[in-house]
Parts: C-alpha cells; structure tokens; sequence
C-alpha cells in the first residue's frame, strides 16, 4: 500500500499556557478530524493529532506537508477554519510540489503562514 499523497498534523497542546484540557488545539483537532472524513477514506490524506508544533507563540497551529513536497505551518487557525483548512489540504493533495501560491488559498487563511519548507533535493 503507498502512503497518502499528503498528511495533516495538529497540535492538540495549543494553547499550552491554558490551565485546562479542551482548549484550541483539542477543538480545532476535532473539527478537522470530522472535516477531514472523507479525504482520509480515501486515502489522500493522513490525518494526526501531536502535542506540539513549536508554534506555542501564537497557538492554533497545523502542518501539511508530503513526502517529496513543501511542508507549511499555518498558525492562528481555530475550529471555525475547519473547512478552509481542508479546502487547503485538497489544493495541496493535488498539487504536484505542495506549493499552492497563497493567493489561491481560501481567504480565511491568508496570512496564517508561518512556516514554509521547500523539501531536499534527491538524487546525486
């Protein structure tokens, strides 16, 4: 079996300076994991809950990335950018680099970029 084209990690810890359980990252986490059903099923995306992202500055925080392809951290996102974020997972899914220029993402989103990683070069 190959591995999806694509993954979507989300900090469950964001915010890590709130006292209690059930803050963004457990929030946004469940959105997206519901959001994201059917691209799972279908195998165009893996989807996984980690407890950080190194964006504790500014919580709210998912990377997309693939093998072969640009890995992005987006920041500042909540459960209501769910959708968007998923939206933004299907331009990537598709994309042959990952690199979806950012005027074509869902307007919610731009300016949540924080990190933006072109992949290795192979070969020799």
């Amino acid at each position: 079996m190959f591995p999806p084209p694509a993954w979507l990690k989300v900090c469950t810890t964001c915010d890590r300076y709130a006292p209690v359980q059930g803050g963004i990252g457990d929030r946004l986490a469940d959105a997206l994991e519901a959001a994201s059903t059917d691209m799972v099923a279908g195998g165009r995306l893996a989807f996984r809950r980690v407890p950080c992202l190194s964006g504790c500055k500014q919580p709210g925080n998912i990377a997309l990335g693939a093998s072969a392809k640009v890995k992005m951290r987006i920041n500042r996102v909540t459960a209501q950018d769910a959708d968007d974020l998923i939206r933004l997972a299907e331009l990537f899914a598709a994309s042959p680099k990952g690199d979806v220029p950012e005027e074509d993402w869902p307007p919610a989103l731009k300016g949540h970029l924080a990190t933006y990683v072109k992949p290795r070069p192979t070969g020799g």
